[in-house]
């Protein structure tokens, strides 16, 4: 790491999409940030666009999310879930 602050976001793997549009806004921050979901591929080609960690999370097995968040506190991060989802189900972004 480079000593910048680190930032995890989950389903962030679509494109233009609200996770990958998120990642981008926090790199652009100058915050390393550490992309989960999915689609490997699409998450490398969003980590080489702005200097990230890409790892691969289905976010509905637990032994993934489990390994991702271990990831996240390596790296100093902390999760930012989907937010379109979290905050239409009544939740929080934390």
């Amino acid at each position: 790491m480079d000593g910048r602050g680190t930032a995890v976001v989950l389903g962030a793997s679509e494109e233009g999409g609200t996770g990958w549009t998120i990642a981008e806004a926090l790199a652009a921050q100058g915050l390393h940030v550490v992309a989960g979901a999915r689609r490997l591929a699409s998450l490398e080609r969003l980590a080489a666009k702005i200097g990230g960690t890409p790892v691969a999370c289905d976010a509905t097995d637990e032994a993934q999310v489990t390994a991702f968040i271990a990831a996240a506190r390596d790296l100093g991060g902390g999760v930012i879930e989907h937010a379109a989802r979290s905050l239409s189900e009544g939740g929080s972004i934390c």
